[in-house]
């Protein structure tokens, strides 16, 4: 009968640096361009690390498919739930568009 191979502890993926409040003496719209800003760079930095780590997976330098799979993971969620803000942000902009002046 086969062994069962032990599974390797998952190594640390670095998460997205969490978005800070907005400053006091920042305008709305600076405050809002600022955060949509730094959730695109933590979205495609975690894209980044996902391409890396498939990368490495493939070439053999990491035989760990399950952290290249919560990479691709983390990556994934953080895109859809970016698609889903952008999403509601437009449906919002609309709203305010169809208002009677």
């Amino acid at each position: 009968m086969p062994s069962i191979p032990s599974f390797q502890p998952i190594r640390n993926i670095p998460l997205p640096e969490p978005i800070a409040p907005a400053t006091g003496g920042a305008s709305g719209s600076d405050a809002f361009s600022s955060i949509l800003q730094q959730s695109i760079r933590n979205v495609s930095q975690l894209q980044s690390g996902a391409d890396t780590a498939i990368n490495q997976f493939v070439s053999g330098e990491q035989d760990d498919p399950h952290t290249t799979m919560l990479a691709v993971q983390r990556s994934s969620l953080a895109f859809d739930m970016f698609v889903q803000v952008r999403n509601k942000v437009v449906q919002a902009y609309q709203e305010v568009m169809k208002m009677p002046d």
